[in-house]
């Protein structure tokens, strides 16, 4: 897994790619987390993430409850990747703040 981490106006965007999995996901939890605490706005793009198991989708809880906790505001990009399905089986979807494209989630 990689990630790239930028700044695209008022918020920070996250792009992941690879799985994220129970190797990967403390990698990334941990700079999700030092972003959050830089910014009011995160958007993590997992357009290029291949796989998620629910270690991830953990993961990516947790982050969405320290920012909720902060009153910062955490975005997902899915768009129509691997990310999507496990997402909306778990019902996260009504829970995330979940978006299709990047341009979208920057809105």
């Amino acid at each position: 897994m990689r990630f790239d981490i930028r700044r695209e106006g008022p918020a920070t965007v996250v792009s992941v790619t690879g799985e994220i999995d129970i190797d990967t996901v403390t990698d990334l939890t941990d700079a999700l987390a030092e972003a959050l605490s830089e910014t009011d706005r995160l958007v993590v793009d997992l357009t290029e993430v291949g796989f998620i198991d629910s270690i991830g989708l953990r993961g990516l809880v947790d982050i969405h409850i320290q920012a909720t906790g902060a009153g910062r505001r955490l975005r997902l990009v899915v768009g129509q990747g691997a990310t999507r399905r496990p997402i909306e089986i778990s019902g996260l979807d009504q829970v995330l703040s979940i978006h299709e494209t990047l341009d979208d989630a920057l809105a």
